[in-house]
Protein backbone atom coordinates (compact mmCIF):
# COMPACT_ATOMS: atom_id res chain seq x y z
CA UNK A 1 0.00 0.00 0.00
CA UNK A 2 1.86 3.46 -1.02
CA UNK A 3 2.91 5.56 2.11
CA UNK A 4 3.99 9.40 2.97
CA UNK A 5 6.91 9.69 3.57
CA UNK A 6 8.84 13.23 4.93
CA UNK A 7 11.97 13.55 3.45
CA UNK A 8 14.02 16.79 4.24
CA UNK A 9 11.95 19.22 5.84
CA UNK A 10 9.26 20.37 2.75
CA UNK A 11 9.68 17.12 0.82
CA UNK A 12 7.37 14.23 0.94
CA UNK A 13 6.99 11.38 -1.25
CA UNK A 14 4.65 8.49 -2.57
CA UNK A 15 6.11 5.37 -2.72
CA UNK A 16 5.25 1.31 -3.54
CA UNK A 17 6.73 -1.24 -4.35
CA UNK A 18 6.78 -0.44 -8.23
CA UNK A 19 6.57 3.20 -8.22
CA UNK A 20 7.35 6.57 -6.13
CA UNK A 21 8.12 9.88 -6.96
CA UNK A 22 8.94 13.09 -4.66
CA UNK A 23 7.87 17.27 -5.18
CA UNK A 24 9.56 19.74 -3.42
CA UNK A 25 9.77 23.44 -3.79
CA UNK A 26 13.05 25.17 -4.57
CA UNK A 27 12.28 27.80 -2.52
CA UNK A 28 13.48 28.03 1.07
CA UNK A 29 11.13 28.87 3.90
CA UNK A 30 12.09 30.31 7.10
CA UNK A 31 8.93 30.17 9.85
CA UNK A 32 8.02 26.45 10.87
CA UNK A 33 4.54 26.14 8.61
CA UNK A 34 2.56 25.26 11.90
CA UNK A 35 -0.70 25.95 9.64
CA UNK A 36 -0.19 23.42 7.24
CA UNK A 37 0.79 21.02 9.06
CA UNK A 38 -2.19 20.77 11.32
CA UNK A 39 -3.99 21.33 7.95
CA UNK A 40 -2.84 17.97 6.62
CA UNK A 41 -3.33 15.67 10.03
CA UNK A 42 -6.89 17.29 9.78
CA UNK A 43 -7.52 15.84 6.76
CA UNK A 44 -5.75 12.86 7.32
CA UNK A 45 -7.61 12.36 10.66
CA UNK A 46 -10.81 12.76 8.85
CA UNK A 47 -10.40 10.39 6.22
CA UNK A 48 -8.81 7.21 8.61
CA UNK A 49 -12.18 7.98 9.98
CA UNK A 50 -14.24 7.92 7.00
CA UNK A 51 -12.60 5.13 5.15
CA UNK A 52 -13.53 1.59 4.58
CA UNK A 53 -10.45 -0.56 4.65
CA UNK A 54 -8.51 2.18 4.18
CA UNK A 55 -8.74 2.43 0.69
CA UNK A 56 -11.75 4.45 -0.49
CA UNK A 57 -14.48 6.39 1.24
CA UNK A 58 -17.29 4.58 3.14
CA UNK A 59 -20.40 7.27 2.43
CA UNK A 60 -22.53 5.13 4.80
CA UNK A 61 -20.33 6.26 7.50
CA UNK A 62 -21.91 9.43 7.82
CA UNK A 63 -25.59 9.84 8.85
CA UNK A 64 -27.38 9.75 5.43
CA UNK A 65 -29.13 13.40 5.92
CA UNK A 66 -25.13 14.83 5.99
CA UNK A 67 -24.88 14.07 2.23
CA UNK A 68 -28.58 15.18 0.86
CA UNK A 69 -28.96 18.65 -0.16
CA UNK A 70 -31.39 20.70 2.27
CA UNK A 71 -30.22 19.08 5.27
CA UNK A 72 -27.52 21.16 6.83
CA UNK A 73 -25.72 22.23 3.60
CA UNK A 74 -22.98 24.62 5.45
CA UNK A 75 -22.01 21.88 7.38
CA UNK A 76 -21.88 19.47 4.55
CA UNK A 77 -19.75 21.99 2.87
CA UNK A 78 -17.43 22.36 6.24
CA UNK A 79 -16.99 18.49 6.37
CA UNK A 80 -16.37 18.47 2.47
CA UNK A 81 -12.96 20.43 2.78
CA UNK A 82 -11.53 17.84 4.50
CA UNK A 83 -13.02 14.59 2.60
CA UNK A 84 -11.20 12.49 -0.28
CA UNK A 85 -12.91 9.85 -1.87
CA UNK A 86 -10.00 7.63 -1.83
CA UNK A 87 -6.49 6.77 -0.74
CA UNK A 88 -4.64 7.94 -3.56
CA UNK A 89 -6.16 11.22 -4.35
CA UNK A 90 -5.61 11.91 -0.50
CA UNK A 91 -2.05 11.16 -0.66
CA UNK A 92 -1.70 13.22 -4.21
CA UNK A 93 -3.35 16.25 -2.38
CA UNK A 94 -1.43 15.96 0.63
CA UNK A 95 1.63 15.28 -1.51
CA UNK A 96 1.54 18.59 -3.10
CA UNK A 97 -0.36 20.73 0.07
CA UNK A 98 2.90 19.79 1.76
CA UNK A 99 5.42 20.78 -1.33
CA UNK A 100 2.66 24.25 -2.13
CA UNK A 101 1.94 24.88 1.31
CA UNK A 102 4.79 25.80 3.33
CA UNK A 103 6.24 28.56 0.97
CA UNK A 104 2.45 29.59 0.85
CA UNK A 105 2.28 30.20 4.73
CA UNK A 106 5.56 31.60 4.95
CA UNK A 107 5.04 34.54 2.51
CA UNK A 108 1.02 35.12 3.78
CA UNK A 109 1.23 33.79 8.01
CA UNK A 110 -0.75 30.94 9.59
CA UNK A 111 -4.05 33.41 9.69
CA UNK A 112 -4.01 34.09 5.48
CA UNK A 113 -2.69 30.83 4.67
CA UNK A 114 -5.81 29.89 6.40
CA UNK A 115 -8.27 32.14 4.20
CA UNK A 116 -6.61 30.83 1.03
CA UNK A 117 -7.39 27.31 1.79
CA UNK A 118 -10.87 27.42 3.28
CA UNK A 119 -12.35 30.02 0.71
CA UNK A 120 -11.78 28.50 -2.19
CA UNK A 121 -13.11 25.10 -1.09
CA UNK A 122 -16.15 26.84 0.57
CA UNK A 123 -17.07 28.51 -2.44
CA UNK A 124 -16.30 25.33 -4.89
CA UNK A 125 -18.53 23.30 -2.32
CA UNK A 126 -21.13 25.68 -2.17
CA UNK A 127 -21.28 25.93 -6.22
CA UNK A 128 -21.50 21.93 -5.97
CA UNK A 129 -24.08 21.97 -4.08
CA UNK A 130 -26.11 24.54 -6.24
CA UNK A 131 -25.77 22.27 -8.81
CA UNK A 132 -26.85 18.92 -6.93
CA UNK A 133 -30.12 20.75 -6.38
CA UNK A 134 -30.81 22.27 -9.78
CA UNK A 135 -33.56 20.78 -12.04
CA UNK A 136 -31.12 18.50 -13.87
CA UNK A 137 -28.68 18.09 -11.07
CA UNK A 138 -27.64 14.71 -10.49
CA UNK A 139 -26.62 14.00 -6.74
CA UNK A 140 -23.30 13.03 -5.95
CA UNK A 141 -21.27 13.45 -2.52
CA UNK A 142 -19.31 17.10 -2.03
CA UNK A 143 -15.57 16.41 -2.02
CA UNK A 144 -14.11 19.96 -1.17
CA UNK A 145 -10.59 19.02 -0.24
CA UNK A 146 -8.74 19.32 -3.61
CA UNK A 147 -10.47 23.15 -4.02
CA UNK A 148 -8.87 24.01 -1.04
CA UNK A 149 -5.48 22.57 -2.04
CA UNK A 150 -6.19 23.75 -5.53
CA UNK A 151 -6.23 27.36 -3.45
CA UNK A 152 -2.72 26.96 -1.80
CA UNK A 153 -1.54 26.29 -5.36
CA UNK A 154 -3.32 29.30 -6.85
CA UNK A 155 -1.71 31.31 -4.02
CA UNK A 156 1.92 29.49 -5.45
CA UNK A 157 1.19 29.98 -8.74
CA UNK A 158 1.02 34.40 -7.92
CA UNK A 159 3.51 34.37 -4.76
CA UNK A 160 6.16 32.31 -6.70
CA UNK A 161 5.61 32.05 -10.66
CA UNK A 162 9.09 31.80 -11.53
CA UNK A 163 10.43 29.33 -8.45
CA UNK A 164 11.63 25.60 -9.60
CA UNK A 165 9.44 22.99 -8.71
CA UNK A 166 11.67 19.58 -8.49
CA UNK A 167 9.79 16.44 -9.27
CA UNK A 168 11.95 12.59 -8.72
CA UNK A 169 10.47 9.45 -10.15
CA UNK A 170 10.94 5.95 -10.29
CA UNK A 171 9.18 2.83 -12.38
CA UNK A 172 9.64 -0.61 -11.72
CA UNK A 173 13.52 0.14 -10.43
CA UNK A 174 15.12 0.91 -13.49
CA UNK A 175 13.47 3.87 -14.76
CA UNK A 176 14.30 6.51 -12.93
CA UNK A 177 14.42 10.31 -13.35
CA UNK A 178 14.42 14.01 -12.17
CA UNK A 179 12.54 17.10 -13.74
CA UNK A 180 12.36 20.54 -13.42
CA UNK A 181 10.34 23.11 -14.28
CA UNK A 182 8.82 26.73 -13.07
CA UNK A 183 5.43 26.81 -10.78
CA UNK A 184 4.38 28.93 -13.63
CA UNK A 185 4.23 25.45 -16.33
CA UNK A 186 3.59 22.79 -13.74
CA UNK A 187 0.15 24.45 -12.12
CA UNK A 188 -0.85 25.43 -15.95
CA UNK A 189 -0.83 22.02 -16.81
CA UNK A 190 -2.62 21.56 -13.62
CA UNK A 191 -5.39 23.88 -14.51
CA UNK A 192 -5.37 22.91 -18.05
CA UNK A 193 -5.67 19.01 -16.83
CA UNK A 194 -8.93 19.73 -14.91
CA UNK A 195 -10.65 21.92 -17.53
CA UNK A 196 -9.75 19.18 -20.37
CA UNK A 197 -11.28 16.43 -17.75
CA UNK A 198 -14.71 18.00 -16.07
CA UNK A 199 -15.42 18.84 -20.26
CA UNK A 200 -14.95 15.48 -21.25
CA UNK A 201 -16.61 13.87 -17.94
CA UNK A 202 -19.65 15.92 -18.47
CA UNK A 203 -21.51 18.48 -16.32
CA UNK A 204 -22.38 16.36 -13.16
CA UNK A 205 -18.97 14.36 -12.55
CA UNK A 206 -17.03 17.28 -14.14
CA UNK A 207 -18.29 19.60 -11.39
CA UNK A 208 -15.79 18.73 -9.42
CA UNK A 209 -13.13 19.42 -11.69
CA UNK A 210 -14.16 22.79 -12.01
CA UNK A 211 -14.30 23.72 -8.43
CA UNK A 212 -11.02 22.58 -8.85
CA UNK A 213 -9.93 25.23 -11.74
CA UNK A 214 -12.01 27.71 -9.67
CA UNK A 215 -9.96 27.10 -6.60
CA UNK A 216 -6.77 27.54 -7.91
CA UNK A 217 -7.87 30.71 -9.37
CA UNK A 218 -9.92 32.00 -6.41
CA UNK A 219 -5.95 31.22 -4.59
CA UNK A 220 -4.08 33.42 -7.29
CA UNK A 221 -6.82 36.26 -6.59
CA UNK A 222 -7.25 36.37 -2.94
CA UNK A 223 -3.44 36.58 -2.95
CA UNK A 224 -3.96 39.69 -5.98
CA UNK A 225 -6.05 41.54 -3.82
CA UNK A 226 -4.05 41.26 -0.29
CA UNK A 227 -1.80 42.56 -2.58
CA UNK A 228 0.86 40.06 -1.35
CA UNK A 229 4.73 40.70 -2.59
CA UNK A 230 5.84 38.46 -5.31
CA UNK A 231 9.12 37.05 -6.46
CA UNK A 232 10.42 37.86 -9.67
CA UNK A 233 12.12 35.70 -11.68
CA UNK A 234 15.55 36.88 -10.58
CA UNK A 235 14.81 36.35 -6.87
CA UNK A 236 13.93 32.74 -7.39
CA UNK A 237 16.87 31.81 -9.30
CA UNK A 238 18.41 33.12 -6.53
CA UNK A 239 16.25 30.88 -4.27
CA UNK A 240 16.94 27.85 -6.45
CA UNK A 241 20.94 28.38 -5.81
CA UNK A 242 20.30 28.77 -1.85
CA UNK A 243 18.32 25.93 -1.73
CA UNK A 244 20.54 23.53 -3.39
CA UNK A 245 23.99 25.18 -1.59
CA UNK A 246 21.97 25.02 1.48
CA UNK A 247 24.24 27.58 3.47
CA UNK A 248 23.43 31.25 2.91
CA UNK A 249 27.50 31.78 3.47
CA UNK A 250 28.12 29.97 -0.31
CA UNK A 251 26.23 32.72 -1.65
CA UNK A 252 28.15 35.70 -3.28
CA UNK A 253 27.40 39.66 -1.91
CA UNK A 254 25.39 40.34 -5.19
CA UNK A 255 23.33 36.93 -4.33
CA UNK A 256 22.88 37.95 -0.85
CA UNK A 257 21.84 41.76 -2.13
CA UNK A 258 19.00 40.09 -4.56
CA UNK A 259 17.37 38.23 -1.56
CA UNK A 260 17.53 40.75 0.67
CA UNK A 261 14.44 42.08 -1.84
CA UNK A 262 12.30 39.20 0.13
CA UNK A 263 13.07 40.77 3.61
CA UNK A 264 15.34 43.81 4.25
CA UNK A 265 15.39 42.96 7.66
CA UNK A 266 16.00 39.32 7.43
CA UNK A 267 19.38 39.09 9.65
CA UNK A 268 20.69 35.79 8.56
CA UNK A 269 21.12 37.13 5.12
CA UNK A 270 22.94 40.61 6.65
CA UNK A 271 25.26 38.13 8.85
CA UNK A 272 26.47 36.15 5.75
CA UNK A 273 27.22 39.68 3.84
CA UNK A 274 29.06 40.79 6.43
CA UNK A 275 32.72 38.62 5.97
CA UNK A 276 32.63 38.86 2.00
CA UNK A 277 31.55 42.61 2.02
CA UNK A 278 34.54 43.78 4.22
CA UNK A 279 36.83 41.77 2.46
CA UNK A 280 35.65 43.12 -0.93
CA UNK A 281 36.15 46.31 0.76
CA UNK A 282 32.46 46.93 0.29
CA UNK A 283 31.86 48.54 2.85
CA UNK A 284 29.29 51.31 1.09
CA UNK A 285 26.58 47.68 0.77
CA UNK A 286 27.08 46.83 4.00
CA UNK A 287 25.91 50.64 5.31
CA UNK A 288 23.19 50.79 2.62
CA UNK A 289 21.99 47.29 3.94
CA UNK A 290 21.63 48.23 7.39
CA UNK A 291 20.58 51.61 7.23
CA UNK A 292 17.60 49.55 5.26
CA UNK A 293 17.16 47.09 8.03
CA UNK A 294 16.74 50.19 10.54
CA UNK A 295 15.19 49.95 13.73
CA UNK A 296 13.55 46.53 13.05
CA UNK A 297 16.55 44.24 12.72
CA UNK A 298 17.80 46.03 16.65
CA UNK A 299 14.16 44.02 17.75
CA UNK A 300 15.28 40.96 15.31
CA UNK A 301 19.13 40.56 16.33
CA UNK A 302 20.65 43.48 18.49
CA UNK A 303 24.07 41.04 18.56
CA UNK A 304 24.13 41.95 14.66
CA UNK A 305 23.68 45.35 14.93
CA UNK A 306 26.76 45.44 17.65
CA UNK A 307 28.87 43.67 15.20
CA UNK A 308 28.38 45.72 12.45
CA UNK A 309 28.81 48.59 14.78
CA UNK A 310 31.96 47.74 16.32
CA UNK A 311 33.90 45.05 14.11
CA UNK A 312 32.73 46.86 10.66
CA UNK A 313 32.85 50.06 12.02
CA UNK A 314 29.59 50.96 11.25
CA UNK A 315 28.59 54.21 9.50
CA UNK A 316 27.42 56.93 12.10
CA UNK A 317 24.53 57.72 10.41
CA UNK A 318 22.84 54.32 10.35
CA UNK A 319 21.23 54.63 14.09
CA UNK A 320 20.60 57.37 15.77
CA UNK A 321 21.52 57.50 19.35
CA UNK A 322 18.04 56.21 20.53
CA UNK A 323 18.65 53.20 18.52
CA UNK A 324 21.80 52.30 19.90
CA UNK A 325 20.58 52.99 23.15
CA UNK A 326 17.96 50.18 22.45
CA UNK A 327 20.54 48.16 21.03
CA UNK A 328 22.77 48.56 23.91
CA UNK A 329 19.39 47.83 26.23
CA UNK A 330 18.82 44.61 24.49
CA UNK A 331 22.82 43.44 24.72
CA UNK A 332 22.13 44.16 28.51
CA UNK A 333 18.96 42.03 28.57
CA UNK A 334 20.99 39.18 26.95
CA UNK A 335 23.52 39.23 29.18
CA UNK A 336 26.06 41.21 26.99
CA UNK A 337 26.88 43.68 28.90
CA UNK A 338 30.69 44.05 27.52
CA UNK A 339 28.91 44.67 23.93
CA UNK A 340 26.33 47.02 25.15
CA UNK A 341 29.22 49.65 27.16
CA UNK A 342 31.09 49.26 23.62
CA UNK A 343 27.53 50.73 21.97
CA UNK A 344 27.11 53.21 24.46
CA UNK A 345 30.78 54.42 24.45
CA UNK A 346 29.93 54.84 20.64
CA UNK A 347 26.67 57.29 21.41
CA UNK A 348 29.31 59.35 23.97
CA UNK A 349 31.85 59.79 21.20
CA UNK A 350 29.74 59.88 18.11
CA UNK A 351 27.10 62.04 19.49
CA UNK A 352 28.20 64.27 22.38
CA UNK A 353 25.88 66.67 22.56
CA UNK A 354 22.60 64.18 21.56
CA UNK A 355 19.68 64.54 24.41
CA UNK A 356 20.55 61.05 25.40
CA UNK A 357 24.06 61.47 26.88
CA UNK A 358 22.97 61.83 30.50
CA UNK A 359 21.24 58.89 30.34
CA UNK A 360 23.86 56.82 28.43
CA UNK A 361 25.93 58.06 31.03
CA UNK A 362 23.89 56.81 33.60
CA UNK A 363 23.68 53.65 32.16
CA UNK A 364 27.40 52.78 31.48
CA UNK A 365 28.24 53.61 35.31
CA UNK A 366 25.16 50.81 35.76
CA UNK A 367 26.59 48.47 33.51
CA UNK A 368 29.73 48.72 35.74
CA UNK A 369 28.36 48.66 38.98
CA UNK A 370 26.05 46.15 38.43
CA UNK A 371 27.31 43.82 35.98
CA UNK A 372 30.96 44.04 36.01
CA UNK A 373 31.24 44.93 39.55
CA UNK A 374 33.31 47.71 39.00
CA UNK A 375 32.74 50.24 41.34
CA UNK A 376 35.51 52.38 40.67
CA UNK A 377 34.82 53.11 36.81
CA UNK A 378 30.81 53.66 37.77
CA UNK A 379 32.09 55.99 40.43
CA UNK A 380 34.42 58.03 38.08
CA UNK A 381 31.00 57.80 35.23
CA UNK A 382 28.90 59.06 37.95
CA UNK A 383 30.70 61.70 39.22
CA UNK A 384 31.19 63.19 35.47
CA UNK A 385 27.58 63.00 34.67
CA UNK A 386 27.01 65.58 37.99
CA UNK A 387 29.65 67.49 36.70
CA UNK A 388 28.24 67.83 33.26
CA UNK A 389 24.60 67.62 33.79
CA UNK A 390 24.06 69.29 37.55
CA UNK A 391 20.02 69.93 37.79
CA UNK A 392 19.40 66.75 35.02
CA UNK A 393 16.48 64.71 35.81
CA UNK A 394 19.32 61.89 35.75
CA UNK A 395 21.30 63.89 38.79
CA UNK A 396 19.29 62.17 41.83
CA UNK A 397 19.61 58.83 40.27
CA UNK A 398 23.08 59.66 40.06
CA UNK A 399 23.77 60.41 43.65
CA UNK A 400 21.53 57.53 44.82
CA UNK A 401 23.63 54.85 42.97
CA UNK A 402 26.34 57.02 44.39
CA UNK A 403 25.51 55.57 47.66
CA UNK A 404 24.56 52.64 47.03
CA UNK A 405 28.05 51.77 45.78
CA UNK A 406 29.84 53.75 48.46
CA UNK A 407 27.58 50.87 50.63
Amino acid sequence: MPKLMNIAGPRLAIRSPFFWYSCFVKSPWKRFPSATLSILVLNLLCYCFTAKYFLFLDIGYWPDSLFQYGVHPILLVFYALFIHGNILLLINNMLFFWAFGPVVEDRLGPERLLLVYFTPGIIGGLLQLLINASPHGHFFPIFGASACIMGVMGACWYLYPWSTICVSYSFLFFIKGKQEASAFWIIIIFLVGNIVVGVISGSAEGIENFTNVGGLVGGALLCLAMKVKRDSALLSHVKKEQSELGDLQLLEVPELEILREDDPTDPDILRAMLKPAMEDGRLDILEQAFREAGAALIDKDPALVATYMLSCHGDNTCYTPAMLLHTAHALEDAGDPRRALQIYQIVLDRHPQSPEVEVVLYLVAYCWSHYLGDAENARAVLTDLLQRFPNSPMASQAKTLLRWIGN
